[in-house]
């Protein structure tokens, strides 16, 4: 993923370009950076925010691989509204928020085909799991030197005191910020 967006970079000749991701989307940012004067430019990125998540190779958690099953199954059964895929979904997620984040990739309902489809290919999303939750370097094997910051929620554990040993080795110019929030930083604050 970090690939598909360098090669969007290079391809719009973008420069002083900052970058923002929040969990899976702040490792790709990370690993972005991380390339940076290595296989890529070292002079295109200038400032990264990263966004309740550390650099570090991570368990999948069981929850997040039961979100997969039920947004599959939510698709196998062929519901036919968004009310049926929420309903269906608070089965294993009470929160209203995060029912709404999971089904932000609910493709439209159509007249033609009403049943529920997800823009995420989710066979292949739930194979491919454990490289998202893996991380591509090791502390130590390189660093980006520029302005850096990682937004932490108070309530979550995807950051904790243990990471930012790794933190600080690969992002020396970063700044820790925290929220009074859990892990969907953007949503609650």
């Amino acid at each position: 993923m970090a690939e598909d967006v360098w090669h969007f970079v290079q391809q719009h000749h973008l420069s002083d370009v900052s970058v923002i991701g929040h969990s899976m989307g702040g490792k790709v940012a990370m690993a972005m950076a991380l390339a940076a004067g290595h296989e890529k430019p070292n002079d295109i990125l200038s400032k990264l925010v990263v966004v309740d998540i550390s650099p570090v190779k991570a368990r999948l958690s069981k929850e997040f691989s039961l979100y997969i099953d039920t947004l599959k199954e939510i698709e196998d059964l062929g519901l036919k509204t968004r009310k049926e895929a929420t309903e269906y979904l608070a089965r294993v997620e009470k929160d209203p928020g995060v029912q709404g984040f999971l089904l932000t990739n609910l493709l439209p309902f159509h007249r033609d085909d009403p049943r529920a489809k997800f823009t995420v290919p989710l066979d292949i999303f739930k194979r491919n799991v454990p490289n998202i939750v893996d991380f591509p370097f090791v502390p130590g094997e390189r660093s980006w030197e520029g302005k850096t910051l990682f937004v932490k929620g108070s309530k979550s554990p995807y950051i904790r005191e243990k990471n930012l040993p790794s933190i600080r080795e690969f992002f020396p110019n970063v700044q820790l910020e925290e929220l009074d929030t859990g892990h969907w930083v953007h949503a609650e604050k």
